[in-house]
């Protein structure tokens, strides 16, 4: 009398549930570190754009801050964000006719919830001259 089984025996079905957990596991940390990177990207992206709305803003105000360190709070986005400016002139073209003046401006962002600054942003902007 033959037997026919129609099934998977217990170590088949332990070797199918571990292959499936590895893959599984696998597929999750593979996702949570691409929402990290994500993350991250958008905080630079968002720290960019701050530095620049700030770098912009003087440009166009043709209003040069006074030398020293400034700090600012500003809210972009759904964020508080720090801004920290370094400022420094540099004479450029200080003989007649141009009599020139220019600014070195140095921007530091971060969330106002973080210890840790971004990149840092570098302008040159100048006073018009006469």
């Amino acid at each position: 009398m033959k037997r026919n089984n129609q099934g998977f025996t217990l170590i088949e079905v332990m070797v199918a549930v571990g292959i499936f957990a590895v893959t599984v596991s696998a597929i999750v940390l593979s996702t949570s570190q691409s929402i990290s990177s994500a993350k991250q990207l958008k905080d630079k992206i968002q720290a960019r754009d701050v530095a620049e709305q700030f770098i912009t803003n003087i440009w166009i105000s043709k209003d040069l801050p006074d030398d020293g360190v400034h700090h600012e709070e500003v809210e972009q986005g759904d964020r508080q964000w720090l801004v920290d400016l370094q400022v420094d002139t540099i004479p450029y073209f200080k003989e007649e006719p141009f009599n020139i003046i220019a600014k070195r401006i140095e921007v530091k962002t971060k969330p106002a919830n973080e210890d840790q600054y971004s990149d840092v942003y570098i302008a040159i902007v100048s006073e018009p001259g006469p």
